[in-house]
């Protein structure tokens, strides 16, 4: 519920603030930058969350995060009022800023508390949380025009922000009591680091976030070239939206039942990346026409694989701070990954769109998406090189029973394979 709100509310103000902005001399340069702020205060504040969390307490970071987000949607509404160019970009960036803060903590929170009350089933529920996000993400848009054209600029923010602060008001009342006692961490995040596995992970999670950013910005112009209508262009968005929500949890329910997370992130990152190819579509596919059908196969295929890429890499995470680094399997790891996890998530979404934009503005569409398809290829083929490694013991975790000379050079291999 909070999840589908909150992305209803970050979203909303996609179709008519670019318009209002401009009407107040802000250039596009500077409205982007509002949109890319929020990701990334995301991605620098994380972290920090995560590795806050069992000293401020998890239910009290979400429900505090989810207030401080419905609060700033609402002052957002105010913000048309104010005459002054230079006054309202600075207050467009706090306001944004500070909701971001909100955003930071209770996504952070929400990743600790339902990877403890749910150890078995970890990527299932995050599918489930990325179907009700992404559902969000596509009507709030809808929601924010339609109240718009009904209200003017204030009403989408007023109504989608007291929605959600009604949700926040509701967690203390119907959430369970969650055994995060308050404690001072005896790690820093920065300790997940030191896993391979959680290296290559998180360069995993940067990719595929940047891969589900990447068509923001430029699929519009690209789909205008086939003469479709500005309705018809946003159902081929909401195509690749809907497929990915709809996937997201079968391949969490795959990630936790076979235990194949690893096969399961090489498998999305190489067909995701071919995925890519078709949409261009690259240069070298000849036998491939740019045609509507064509681009409808393509976005279905992008939505569905690339949940296949991301949805498991929580759970890897968790797979190397565990087994290679010896964490225990506690509220404070949680806290830890979660951090990280929505960190690299962020990063990825920052750099996704703006990547593109220029991309596309010095090679074109079709070249742009072969280079973005090769990206999800590569990140397929390091999950591939670091698992062969892995199955041959090149890489930690140090079998315990082993002593004297096998130890001695299981150690050594470990650490040539880290440097």
């Amino acid at each position: 519920m909070v999840n589908f709100c909150a992305m209803a509310c970050f979203s909303l103000l996609s179709p008519f603030y670019p318009k209002e902005a401009a009407n107040k001399g802000v250039t596009q340069t500077v409205t982007g930058l509002v949109f890319g702020s929020f990701e990334f205060t995301i991605f620098l504040t994380s972290p920090i969350y995560g590795n806050f969390i069992t000293k401020i307490g998890s239910k009290f970071m979400f429900i505090s995060g989810i207030g401080v987000c419905g609060v700033c949607t609402i002052l957002f509404g105010f913000l048309d009022t104010v005459p002054d160019e230079t006054t309202f970009v600075v207050l467009c960036f706090l306001t944004r800023g500070i909701e971001a803060l909100g955003a930071s903590a209770y996504i952070t929170a929400s990743f600790a508390i339902i990877s403890h009350a749910y150890p078995k089933h970890v990527s299932t529920v995050i599918g489930i949380l990325e179907t009700f996000s992404g559902v969000g993400m596509m009507v709030g848009p809808a929601i924010g025009s339609a109240l718009y054209v009904a209200g003017g600029f204030g009403m989408p923010f007023y109504v989608l922000g007291g929605v959600l602060i009604a949700c926040g008001m509701l967690c203390p009342l119907v959430m369970p009591k969650i055994e995060d006692k308050k404690q001072t961490l005896s790690k820093s995040i920065f300790y997940l680091l030191r896993s391979p596995l959680c290296v290559v992970i998180c360069f995993i999670t940067v990719c595929g976030t940047f891969g589900l950013g990447f068509l923001e910005p430029v699929l519009a112009d690209r789909l205008e070239e086939l003469n479709l209508s500005t309705i018809l262009i946003g159902i081929m968005f909401l195509i690749n939206s809907a497929t990915y929500a709809l996937g997201a949890p079968i391949w969490g329910w795959i990630g936790d039942t076979k235990g194949i997370l690893k096969s399961l992130i090489i498998f999305g990152n190489i067909s995701t990346g071919f995925g890519y190819m078709l949409l261009g579509p690259a240069p070298f596919l000849t036998f491939y026409p740019f045609e509507v059908w064509s681009q409808i196969l393509a976005l279905v295929l992008l939505g569905v694989l690339c949940g296949a890429a991301i949805i498991p890499t929580y759970n890897a995470l968790f797979e190397g701070a565990v087994k290679q680094l010896g964490m225990d399997d506690d509220f404070e790891t949680h806290g830890l990954i979660s951090g990280l996890y929505n960190s690299c998530w962020s990063l990825g979404a920052f750099i996704g769109p703006m990547a593109a934009g220029a991309l596309v503005q010095e090679f074109e569409f079709a070249w742009s998406c072969t280079a973005c398809g090769g990206l999800f290829i590569f990140a397929g083929l390091v999950v591939l090189v670091y698992a062969i490694l892995e199955r041959y013991t090149l890489l930690c975790p140090i079998k315990p029973q082993k002593t004297g000379y096998e130890k001695i050079i299981d150690e050594t291999l470990c650490e040539s394979a880290q440097v």
